[in-house]
């Protein structure tokens, strides 16, 4: 019996420690926040609703349990082996312990002692992408069940905690969307030309905590052969631009997309035949494309960086509308210089133009002169 209680518990801290499970919860900076009523509403009515003394939602992180709301119970957190909530993420299904000194699998649990606890339900707080990352559950010191509608209302409860979860996660990165917004424009508020396109690069390593940010043009010369950069940087410093071949990249797939395109990791796996990516240990890349008056592809406006990409909101609002005005200061440039030809032009014509009269003033101011002079 303790070989199989060992090897539970060692299945179950497994489970807690995996990668993708732990960043699906540390997303939505949870864990050691205050009391919040919304979560103390859900955990008081769960506890109503099963009528038992104790309702807890817990959020299960690599080494502990975190209890963001306890009703009728004093606690914050609790280490992984105390209480059944870990089992329940672990095999993100539904959890219910009628009388678990009793019960064939978990009756040497170190919680009937530590804790006197007898009854146990909790479901899984499963995201979007299918990571379990903590519970709602009831608890009881005396053996009970629950009926069928219970659960699900306890099911029902914890898609609300989920709810709640996107609000503030929602709110937050709305609120460092905006805020980002207001940095990076007040940082390019009076720069236009070049300037403009170094300066942007830059703002976009800080705001998104990125390795690299740049610019890249495709070479007229050699259509969707060949790309050049006009801006790039590196942990916040300018640096040299290159040219680079445009089969196999990453950015021909944007470019044939024509659309925002996004590698949150793995990227040196997904383009093997690119020995940049694998030469700067890119992890992963985003870029929109750039396009002109006329909706043509001119280039992309990109990330890239050492290790996975976090916050594709805040990612995505800023490509998509710096490219744009990236696209508004390349045609200002392009105009610039139309209207230089154009101004060039018409000075070389006014000159031909003035010598033209000169000659003509020049010819008539002879011939005037011959017919006054007598034969």
């Amino acid at each position: 019996m303790l070989k199989e209680s060992l090897s539970l518990l060692e299945s179950m801290r497994a489970s807690s420690q995996q990668p993708e499970r732990l960043l699906a919860l540390h997303q939505y900076d949870i864990l050691d926040t205050p009391s919040e009523q919304s979560f103390d509403d859900l955990t008081q009515l769960a506890a109503s609703l099963c009528k038992t003394p104790v309702a807890v939602i817990t959020f299960v992180d690599s080494d502990r349990q975190y209890f963001k709301s306890a009703f009728g119970a004093q606690m914050t957190t609790a280490p992984l082996e105390q209480g059944f909530c870990p089992f329940v993420v672990e095999q993100s299904q539904p959890l219910v312990v009628t009388d678990a000194p009793n019960d064939a699998k978990f009756h040497s649990h170190p919680s009937i002692d530590a804790m006197g606890l007898r009854f146990y339900a909790g479901v899984p707080l499963i995201t979007a992408q299918g990571h379990a990352i903590g519970t709602i559950c009831v608890v009881d010191f005396e053996p009970r069940q629950l009926s069928a509608d219970q659960i699900d209302n306890l099911q029902a409860l914890g898609r609300q905690v989920l709810y709640l979860l996107e609000l503030r996660l929602s709110a937050r990165q709305v609120a460092i969307t905006n805020g980002a917004l207001t940095a990076v424009s007040y940082g390019l508020a009076a720069t236009v030309g070049d300037t403009f396109f170094g300066s942007l690069v830059q703002q976009f390593t800080e705001a998104l905590n990125v390795d690299y940010a740049y610019i890249s043009l495709i070479d007229q010369t050699e259509p969707m052969c060949m790309m050049k950069t006009i801006a790039v940087c590196h942990q916040g410093k300018i640096v040299d631009n290159f040219e680079y071949e445009l089969l196999h990249t990453p950015c021909k797939e944007i470019l044939e997309r024509r659309s925002l395109c996004w590698h949150d990791r793995e990227l040196a796996e997904r383009f093997p035949t690119v020995p940049m990516i694998a030469e700067l240990n890119i992890e992963s890349y985003a870029a929109i494309p750039i396009f002109d008056h006329r909706h043509e592809p001119l280039g992309v406006l990109a990330v890239m960086d050492t290790k996975p990409l976090r916050n594709p909101l805040l990612t995505e609002s800023l490509l998509t509308i710096f490219s744009l005005r990236i696209s508004t200061e390349l045609q200002r440039q392009r105009d610039q210089v139309q209207q230089a030809d154009l101004l060039a032009q018409a000075q070389a014509a006014r000159q031909q133009a003035e010598k033209a009269n000169r000659i003509k003033d020049d010819f008539l101011a002879v011939v005037s002169h011959e017919l006054r002079s007598p034969l």
